[in-house]
């Protein structure tokens, strides 16, 4: 496996999100480990900040995020709608 350049995410936060201990992802990233769940943590690795500015970028995030909030009855998935257009239209105004 190729060794990643920049991470977007740290040890602790992609364990976090793969729920798998800050070792695995440690062990992963020096390719002592390999598997499925170990391509996950790679992969996640690999991210960079330049990948997820496209999407914020995009007319589209705005409308997808506005549809989430109109039709979800989960508050907490309202708020992170609600926070996700904020971003999307600070990002779309530097444009």
């Amino acid at each position: 496996m190729p060794k990643p350049k920049k991470e977007c995410l740290s040890a602790k936060q992609i364990a976090n999100l793969s729920n798998v201990s800050e070792s695995y992802v440690y062990k992963v990233k020096s390719g002592l480990i390999k598997g499925e769940k170990a391509e996950m943590v790679h992969e996640m690795l690999l991210l960079s900040n330049d990948d997820f500015k496209v999407y914020f970028e995009s007319p589209l995030m705005i409308e997808i995020c506005e549809l989430a909030l109109a039709k979800s009855k989960n508050i907490a998935a309202q708020k992170f709608a609600s926070y996700l257009i904020i971003i999307c239209s600070r990002i779309q105004k530097k444009l």
